[in-house]
């Protein structure tokens, strides 16, 4: 409802009543149930702005953890994996149920799901061989057959029923990325690459790894065809935002992450200039064309997410910031603070984790204590 036009009405309710509008006709009222002036256009009421609230799922909590590995969405199910004094393995819990989360399997690793299972990447230390297990909705695990010594599985991937690996060889410090299926063994894509693989992401017809750059300080982007073989030989990324410093006083980037929905995809960057740490943020199209998103706070994300739709941050440590902040990955504004509702973060508590199943984004929280961590869930529909 309109104030002015209600107490404006009003007023002249009150001196016809008291005969102050003369016989000369009758005037203009504010009907208040209708917000319509009688005799006139009808006035929109002015309502407040709906308030998104994240809620917690009170159930769905780990206790006595250190660390959360992995947290992902399936079909019908969110799955966390941590390591802990108390806790430790992987744990499920099921959207349409009323109980918490219920540990499924022990192995320690990333996370990742397809179609019915729940792909586990776990690793032992140097000289160990990593293992990459499918554990289905029974906790049963079987071995898909990722058989190579001394290599650390560092990044984990599935699209289109395909499994994509980004591991180091600790051996030869050099990074190699593999791809496979379930049941169908693995083979390399690309040559071996001696500079520090950093981020990693897989759209339909092309492989990306962000990598430190040789001779130089910064991070630079390389590209594969998804479906290539060992053969086939890394090219620059196309028009990839330059943070390499190949003399004194430019700005660089050595911690940087990418990620992405299909063909729709994001950066951030932790940018060292003239000694000042800054972030900054990109998105690209399908035509890998990057456009720096403005607004996000002057903090290093501890989660993101992108849906093709929107970007999706969320901050430990963020001071007087949102835990979660939001842009359109198509540039046009910018960020904003994501709905309200999540407690306060401090130093080492915070968001470690988003995913989506249906119409619910959800959000891994870790509370930080020096005796044994939480890990809580929180969601909240779009």
């Amino acid at each position: 409802m309109n104030l002015r036009i209600l107490v404006t009405g009003l007023t002249l309710a009150l001196l016809w009543a008291c005969g102050g509008g003369g016989e000369s006709g009758t005037p203009d009222v504010v009907d208040v149930a209708s917000g319509e002036v009688a005799g006139g256009d009808a006035v929109e009421p002015e309502l407040p702005p709906i308030k998104k609230q994240w809620k917690e799922i009170e159930v769905a909590r780990i206790e006595g953890i250190t660390k959360v590995r992995g947290f992902v969405c399936g079909p019908t199910q969110v799955v966390a994996d941590v390591e802990g004094a108390a806790s430790k393995g992987l744990y499920s819990w099921q959207v349409a149920g009323a109980g918490g989360f219920e540990k499924v399997y022990d192995g320690i690793g990333l996370v990742a799901v397809l179609d019915a299972q729940v792909l586990v990447a776990q690793y032992g230390g140097p000289n160990n061989t990593a293992s990459l297990v499918g554990v289905d909705a029974e906790g049963q695990a079987t071995d898909l057959g990722f058989a190579f010594e001394n290599l650390e599985i560092r990044n984990l991937l599935t699209l289109d029923g395909a499994i994509y690996t980004l591991s180091k060889d600790w051996t030869t410090a050099e990074y190699l990325v593999h791809s496979g299926t379930i049941g169908g063994g693995f083979n390399q894509i690309g040559p071996r690459v001696v500079e520090t693989g950093m981020g990693f992401f897989v759209t339909s017809d092309k492989v990306l790894m962000l990598a430190n750059a040789a001779g130089a300080l910064g991070t630079v982007c390389y590209e594969n065809d998804a479906k290539g073989t060992a053969d086939s030989q890394w090219a620059a990324c196309p028009a990839f935002p330059d943070y390499v410093a190949e003399k004194d006083g430019q700005p660089y980037s050595v911690v940087a992450e990418i990620y992405g929905k299909d063909e729709r995809m994001a950066l951030w960057f932790r940018v060292t200039d003239k000694g000042v740490k800054k972030w900054v943020h990109y998105v690209a199209d399908s035509q890998t064309k990057w456009t720096e998103l403005e607004g996000f706070p002057a903090v290093e994300p501890t989660a993101w997410f992108h849906d093709g739709e929107q970007v999706v941050l969320g901050y430990s440590a963020a001071g007087d910031k949102a835990p979660v902040y939001t842009a359109s990955s198509e540039a046009d504004s910018p960020a904003e603070p994501f709905a309200f509702g999540l407690p306060a973060t401090a130093d080492k508590t915070g968001v470690v984790g988003f995913c989506r199943a249906d119409d619910w984004l959800y959000a891994a929280w870790f509370e930080y204590n020096a005796g044994g961590s939480t890990l809580s869930l929180w969601r909240i529909k779009d």
